[in-house]
């Protein structure tokens, strides 16, 4: 029987849930909270949940309203559509989790390995110099890829990280 090479195109709406395969057979999940289209396009902003599972929950309901780990943007429409990752259920974005957050990004000297660090509100970037501590656990200004991110999750890695 020959396979259907057909694919179903989805658009990925603000709200939905994907399903991230790990590299061991687990899963983890993200929620698509925002769209940057604004010039330099940025793309979709997604927020990853806490936790791997061995298999898909019933409900996504309770998961969305935990504290993400991290935020990256990350082109999860092409993803989609290449079946890398799959939706797998729409849920209304928590309230602290619609206004667009605060960003980190950092210029590293080549000789020296200092780095000077940025704010970055969606708008405007402003020179911090160094971190402050409060500002250790803002996510990374940066598009990742498909292997990075399953690299991240799997690894436990946080945007502390990168301090």
């Amino acid at each position: 029987m020959k396979k259907d090479k057909r694919r179903t195109y989805k658009r990925l709406v603000l709200g939905d849930v994907i399903e991230i395969p790990l590299s061991k057979g687990d899963l983890a999940y993200a929620q698509f909270t925002y769209n940057y289209r604004e010039k330099p396009v940025w793309g979709h902003l997604i927020r990853v949940l806490p936790g791997t599972f061995k298999s898909r929950p019933q409900s996504f309901q309770d998961l969305v309203q935990k504290e993400e780990r991290f935020y990256a943007f990350f082109p999860a429409g092409a993803a989609v559509s290449r079946g890398m990752v799959e939706i797998v259920s729409h849920e209304r974005i928590p309230e602290h989790n619609k206004d667009f957050p605060l960003f980190k990004a950092c210029n590293q000297e080549f000789k020296t390995g200092k780095k000077t660090w940025w704010l970055w509100d969606g708008k405007e970037s402003r020179r911090v110099g160094s971190l402050s501590p409060e500002h250790f656990d803002l996510p990374l200004k940066q598009i990742i890829s498909f292997d990075v991110l399953v690299e991240r999750i799997e690894k436990g890695w946080s945007p502390r990280d990168e301090v």
